[in-house]
């Protein structure tokens, strides 16, 4: 599941990066400098959240959290055809649910902007009461 994940992740720091040079003419050279420097970025992210790294740290929160029967329910649930069919599909489940979030906040970002503008001038007027 967590290899799944990089894949997704990949892709989603790949269209986010695109977006965010998009309006920036880069010449052949700088264009090859970037696509080199995403490569980059994922290997730091599979060095850092690799499975190695991860897998104590999480039997150290599975431990804390749950109890040894309930371990063993989950294990029979992932097992399970159910199970086995939640760690394929989840890696692209959050994937879209991440690009949900981040479509709305995109919407959002004005409203804010907005905000921050409106509690600014009413705290420059209060400042002169």
């Amino acid at each position: 599941m967590l290899e799944g994940s990089f894949t997704q992740t990949d892709a989603m720091l790949r269209s986010t990066a695109q977006k965010a040079f998009s309006k920036v003419k880069l010449s052949p050279r700088q264009e090859k400098i970037f696509q080199d420097r995403q490569g980059k970025l994922i290997e730091i992210a599979k060095e850092d959240l690799s499975y190695d790294v991860l897998e104590p740290l999480v039997i150290d929160i599975y431990q804390k959290s749950f109890t040894e029967k309930e371990v063993k329910g989950m294990l029979t649930f992932y097992k399970s055809e159910a199970g086995k069919a939640v760690i394929a599909k989840m890696p692209l489940v959050n994937q879209q649910a991440l690009q949900l979030i981040q479509n709305r906040a995109e919407k959002l970002t004005p409203k804010l902007e907005q905000w921050q503008r409106d509690t600014a001038a009413q705290l420059k007027a209060a400042e002169k009461e």
